[in-house]
């Protein structure tokens, strides 16, 4: 305001023009700290405070101290962040710090008509491999490399599910593979997505495998299978040629035991004492 205030005991910071000092004059002791605010400029070019906060405004403003009554009537609680959507709307939301698009700078505002939008119907919108935009509520969910997830409360965006999306994946049979509600993690290299696209099943991870620890302890791992493990167990995927020597014979049913080799590259199994007997991964049900 313009005004040289002081403060004993304190480093409190006034106006860009004013200089805070330090003073034993009594005549200057009868201002309290308390009515200080911090006080911004916003986007929208008015002046708004906040007491004991620390706020800031549009890049080109500087909070500073006032002891202006008339700028005391304005609490803090009512301002909202404020970010422009990627489709070009204002958005508002209570305080939490959500960002809009990379050219949008959230602010802060007490304009009642910001003050109408809730942050419970945003959505976040992706684009699939398919093109075609898809949204999912509360969840952050990446699309293809080349789409950016945002927010909006297009209602006409909410009506997709995510309960139909599937990580789909190539086993190493070449077999085409889906799972639901599944946090598969692929390798280091490559980015599972979701689709709903049947025309998009033929992503390739057939180097994956799964892994899990068996009920006896031991770690198992299978080829184009959906083999749950023990309660304790979490199945992953890997490419690690180490992990693909691993053996599950000992899942196999003890009803065609003994196994004498168990040839997982054409599905078969060789039992019995002189390998009479050959079974196929396909007639087994493994557990």
């Amino acid at each position: 305001d313009g005004s040289n205030h002081t403060a004993r005991g304190l480093n409190v910071q006034g106006s860009s023009s004013s200089s805070p000092w330090l003073t034993n004059d009594a005549s200057k002791h009868r201002l309290d700290i308390t009515p200080f605010y911090f006080i911004f400029t916003g986007l929208d070019g008015s002046n708004y405070t906040a007491r004991g906060l620390n706020v800031q405004g549009s890049s080109s403003s500087s909070p500073w101290l006032t002891s202006d009554a008339s700028k005391h009537r304005l609490d803090i609680t009512p301002l909202y962040f404020i970010f422009t959507g990627l489709d070009g709307s204002n958005y508002t939301t209570r305080g939490l710090n959500v960002q809009g698009s990379s050219s949008s700078s959230p602010w802060l505002t007490s304009d009642a008509s910001k003050h109408s939008l809730d942050i419970t119907p945003f959505y976040f919108i992706f684009t699939g491999l398919d093109g075609s935009n898809y949204t999912t509520r509360g969840l952050n969910v990446q699309g293809s490399s080349s789409s950016s997830p945002w927010l909006t409360s297009d209602a006409s965006k909410h009506s997709l599910d995510i309960t139909p999306f599937y990580f789909i994946f190539t086993g190493l049979d070449g077999s085409n593979y889906t799972t639901i509600a599944l946090n598969v993690q692929g390798s280091s290299s490559s980015s599972p997505s979701l689709t709903s696209d049947a025309s998009k099943h033929s992503l390739d991870i057939t180097p994956f495998y799964f892994i899990f620890i068996g009920l006896d302890g031991s770690n198992y791992t299978t080829r184009g299978l959906n083999v749950q493990g023990s309660s304790s167990s979490s199945p992953w995927l890997t490419s690690d040629a180490s992990k693909h020597r691993l053996d599950i014979t000992s899942l196999i049913p003890d009803n065609i035991m003994p196994v004498n080799s168990l040839d997982i590259v054409n599905n078969t199994l060789l039992c019995g004492t002189d390998n009479e007997t050959i079974y196929t991964i396909n007639d087994l049900n493994i557990k």
